[in-house]
């Protein structure tokens, strides 16, 4: 058994990698009212992957790149687009799921790359492709714990101010992280590690610095464990189990939290009357 987790010891640094990275950028996105924006922007990266996989099959690399294509294309269409909103972005990822079963009804091989594209297998890649993505997403995350207060100013004036203002060094660090993570982890991966921390833990800890190391060592815990379970149990599939692992341990944090908060506000209120 420790042979067959040393085998895979290169996906658990990926694994830890992305549950660091996605979460903090999704804390980001998500105080910016952008969650369904990530869904349908995942489902364009999806699509772009197909389109690619349909024009040259067998050309290595190419889904990737009409993957980020794609990706750009549909976020400049948001951008440009004034009047978007929440039911707009329901009706494009509704579209573009749309699309992409049209296009495993006409072209059937896409079937198998379809399924891969949702819940990814991180086991299966190479260890060229999982050391090429541990390096990609190492890069990212120094930049963007080294860009963090001006990031961390973007979203307040995105959140709070309503800016509109596009910063196009940050829009690519996201683009970016989000096309390798599709290509590597899987569509529910990506999109369940973006949005579900802040959602659900998000408020556990006031801070911005500390709630992003809480969502950070929630992600990394839930994706290494999941990966470490689905080694151990084969039956057992690798993304719903880094999904279901992270939902608990964010709820466990967050009771936990609550606990810690009620007992310093008594704490304070104790002292508050014996001065």
């Amino acid at each position: 058994m420790i042979e067959l987790f040393s085998l895979f010891k290169l996906s658990f640094v990926l694994c830890c990698l992305a549950g660091i990275l996605l979460p903090i950028q999704g804390a980001h996105l998500v105080s910016r009212k952008e969650s369904l924006q990530i869904l349908a922007l995942a489902q364009a990266g999806l699509v772009g992957s197909l389109i690619g996989k349909a024009l040259w099959y067998d050309l290595p690399g190419i889904s990737l790149v009409f993957s980020l294509l794609f990706f750009i294309l549909i976020k400049v269409f948001f951008i440009m687009n004034k009047r978007t909103n929440e039911a707009f972005y329901i009706v494009t990822y509704l579209v573009l799921l749309a699309l992409g079963q049209s296009m495993i009804a006409i072209f059937p091989s896409l079937d198998s790359h379809m399924a891969l594209g949702l819940f990814g297998d991180i086991v299966s890649l190479s260890e060229v492709s999982t050391a090429s993505l541990i390096a990609i997403f190492m890069n990212i995350l120094v930049l963007q714990m080294y860009f963090s207060t001006k990031i961390e100013r973007i979203t307040i004036e995105r959140s709070i101010l309503g800016s509109q203002k596009i910063y196009i060094f940050e829009e690519l660090l996201y683009a970016l992280t989000f096309i390798f993570s599709l290509y590597g982890l899987g569509l529910l991966f990506t999109v369940g590690l973006y949005i579900i921390p802040c959602v659900v833990g998000g408020k556990v800890i006031k801070s911005f610095s500390g709630s992003f190391l809480f969502l950070g060592i929630m992600g990394a815990f839930s994706a290494s464990g999941g990966l470490a379970l689905s080694i151990y149990f084969s039956k057992l599939s690798t993304v719903p189990s880094q999904i279901i692992i992270l939902l608990l341990l964010l709820l466990l944090g967050k009771i936990v939290g609550s606990r810690y908060e009620k007992v310093r506000s008594n704490l304070k209120r104790k002292e508050i009357k014996c001065n």
